[in-house]
């Protein structure tokens, strides 16, 4: 069984993702500091590589939160983050809504 809290997930959305979500933060770092904070485990399968996305018009807008991507998160803009987890069998996922303000992140809605 997965749980989210023993496996450190609540601490790496809250902590790593959004504590990072500043303006001028590099998307990619986001990605691997959520990498880092949930191993041995795998990352949740159904978040592909992703820890986010934009929402604006559409729930999922670029830039999609990947260790990959070149973009950083801008002033006034609103992100899904979620982490995920799993021992290959059993799932967790977390996720919450920020607005990313000139002070900080500030959160909208969360699952965590």
């Amino acid at each position: 069984h997965v749980d989210a809290q023993d496996h450190g997930l609540e601490k790496a959305l809250d902590h790593k993702l959004i504590a990072q979500a500043k303006p001028g933060a590099r998307v990619s770092d986001l990605a691997g500091s959520v990498s880092m904070a949930i191993r041995p485990l795998l990352p949740h399968p159904i978040a592909a590589g992703s820890v986010g996305n934009g929402i604006g018009m559409g729930l999922e807008e670029p830039p999609r939160m990947s260790a990959d991507s070149e973009e950083t998160l801008v002033e006034g803009g609103i992100y899904t983050l979620c982490a995920g987890v799993s021992d290959g069998k059993q799932h967790a996922l977390l996720s919450a809504m920020v607005h990313v303000g000139a002070a900080g992140p500030e959160i909208l809605w969360t699952a965590a």
